[in-house]
């Protein structure tokens, strides 16, 4: 839900900087850079979402059985050996 707010800020503030998206301020070189950073920012969102909703399923999983992904009840403490042997 974070990328969306994102890169719809992101729209909103380029749209602002831009007076609208007016041909000549996105062919100048603060515009370019501006477009440039936009495009990679709509790409890592396309690749982040499906990897961010398949680690929060996998959450939610591990959640649900009380246990972590290395099996270890959430919580527990680590055995410490009290012995001086």
């Amino acid at each position: 839900m974070d990328q969306l707010l994102t890169v719809t800020t992101g729209f909103v503030l380029l749209w602002n900087a831009s007076g609208g998206l007016q041909g000549a301020w996105l062919i100048s070189p603060t515009g370019l850079a501006f477009s440039i950073g936009g495009i990679a920012g709509v790409i890592a969102l396309e690749i982040s979402f499906p990897i961010s909703l398949t680690l929060s399923k996998l959450y939610y999983l591990t959640d649900d059985t009380g246990l972590g992904p290395t099996g270890i009840k959430h919580g527990a403490q680590p055995s410490r050996n009290t012995t001086n042997g």
